[in-house]
């Protein structure tokens, strides 16, 4: 390769993937913490009725 450098062409292409992966990468982590908040509001429900099923006495005194 000679020693003219890198076309200006393939510096402005390389630099534009570079900043779609970087705002695709904020997208990625945007979702990842959405779907992560999802699933702990999912789980905190299931979670307290686990945990009543498992204690009968405490069922006992809702029931009661």
């Amino acid at each position: 390769m000679s020693r003219k450098g890198v076309p200006e062409d393939v510096k402005s292409r390389v630099l534009g993937l570079h900043e779609d992966n970087v705002q695709l990468r904020e997208q990625l982590k945007t979702v990842q913490d959405k779907l992560t908040k999802a699933r702990t509001v999912r789980d905190v429900p299931f979670s307290t009725i686990t945990f009543l099923l498992s204690h009968p006495v405490v069922v006992h005194q809702i029931a009661g």
